[in-house]
Formats: structure tokens, C-alpha cells, sequence
């Protein structure tokens, strides 16, 4: 695990989160959603 966010804010549907200090590469993002988990690669450049 590189980073963790924990939001509690409800009823969002965008969140932005900071990659600043993140070094280039291939990441797997998993998030917890009130209506399941999901994976997602992306891309840092």
C-alpha cells in the first residue's frame, strides 16, 4: 500500500486525490463503495 484515503463525505460523485509525491508508473486503485468494490489501473506519468 502506497497511500490510503478515507472519505466521509456522502452523496459524492467525483473525488480528486493528490498524486504529488506518487512516482511514475502502473498503479491498481481499489475502492469500497457503498455499493461494492472495484479495481482500477492508472496510469502515472
Amino acid at each position: 500500500m502506497i497511500s490510503n484515503w478515507n472519505t466521509s463525505t456522502e452523496n459524492q460523485t467525483k473525488i480528486q486525490i493528490p498524486i504529488k509525491n506518487t512516482a511514475a508508473g502502473v498503479y491498481i486503485v481499489k475502492l469500497k463503495t457503498a455499493k461494492g468494490d472495484c479495481s482500477k489501473k492508472i496510469i502515472v506519468r
